[in-house]
């Protein structure tokens, strides 16, 4: 690591990946491309890329990831957006929603609240490999991994409680159970 890089926490991260020995690392966050989406969501990505550089450094081989979750259906929209555009398409996938802007060329509505944030990575030096899930769920490795784990369900659940059911606050861990079964 760099002597120095002021952020002691960041090292912290380090030292615990490598106490792993991973053969090579991976750093993923993600969002859903709903609206505008807000800066906050850099900290996350400038934090995975920090990682990244760190680990390129060193010689390892690391895979940063965003994953846009373009598949999560409309709830809502902002109130920027037209309320006859969401009145058509609330309920539809993101990825399947045309783009909201007329004057726009992009693929959908995922797209073109996804691409604002993607363009501002070189601003920043971000490099990070971008995943619309839309379009990973059509793939041959992604239908392999579904049948894998709805194959394993019990042990899925099983690995939820262990991990999930202490975090939860004493009311919810009743929901949290029945929803289990």
């Amino acid at each position: 690591m760099n002597e120095n890089f002021p952020v002691h926490w960041l090292g912290e991260i380090v030292e615990e990946i490598y106490l792993r020995k991973p053969k090579e690392i991976t750093l993923s966050t993600g969002k859903t491309p709903s609206g505008h989406i807000h800066l906050g969501i850099l900290r996350e990505i400038i934090i995975c890329d920090a990682l990244r550089r760190i680990f390129e450094e060193d010689g390892k081989k690391v895979n940063n990831l965003l994953f846009f979750d373009s598949l999560d259906a409309a709830k809502r929209f902002p109130p920027y957006i037209a309320i006859d555009f969401q009145n058509e398409h609330i309920g539809k996938p993101f990825a399947m929603i045309p783009c909201p802007n007329e004057d726009c060329r992009c693929e959908s509505y995922a797209h073109h609240y996804g691409n604002e944030l993607i363009g501002v990575f070189p601003d920043f030096g971000i490099k990070i490999n971008v995943i619309w899930t839309h379009e990973l769920y059509k793939t041959k490795e992604m239908q392999e991994k579904i049948k894998i784990a709805l194959e394993n369900t019990k042990l899925i659940k099983e690995i939820l409680r262990k991990y999930i059911l202490p975090t939860l606050k004493e009311g919810d861990k009743d929901d949290f159970k029945k929803m289990q079964k």
